[in-house]
């Protein structure tokens, strides 16, 4: 039996998480509000992708990626934000796929084709 795809989305807003778990709805998506949560879902399960914000409660998604890269070097990323002050140059600096701004007319269309790629679905 092939196992669901799970994706591990870190963004402080409910609203973001379950707009994206509509969208995805063919994988398993686990949210986390805040860095201690995403951390703590590492530890437990292995995720096939990581959709991070960069402005977190607790830190920003950048540290939290590095903090990520320790139980899950291989994780695919993709920064997922509204801040106009994060590049897609920085986001691939950090060894992120990329970026999607949550405020472009293109963000479902392009968090959907970037995760079938990722995820082969």
């Amino acid at each position: 039996m092939v196992r669901q795809k799970r994706v591990l989305i870190v963004d402080d807003s409910k609203q973001i998480c379950g707009v994206i778990a509509k969208l995805l709805e063919s994988v398993d998506l686990r949210p986390a509000y805040d860095i201690a949560q995403a951390l703590s879902a590492v530890k437990t399960e292995r995720f096939d992708l990581f959709l991070l914000d960069i402005y977190l409660p607790d830190g920003t998604g950048t540290d939290l990626l590095s903090m990520l890269r320790e139980d899950a070097p291989e994780t695919p990323a993709l920064f997922i934000t509204t801040a106009p002050d994060f590049s897609t140059e920085e986001a691939r600096s950090l060894g992120a796929l990329g970026l999607i701004r949550k405020d472009s007319p293109r963000f479902v269309e392009d968090l959907l084709d970037i995760s079938a790629k990722v995820l082969g679905s």
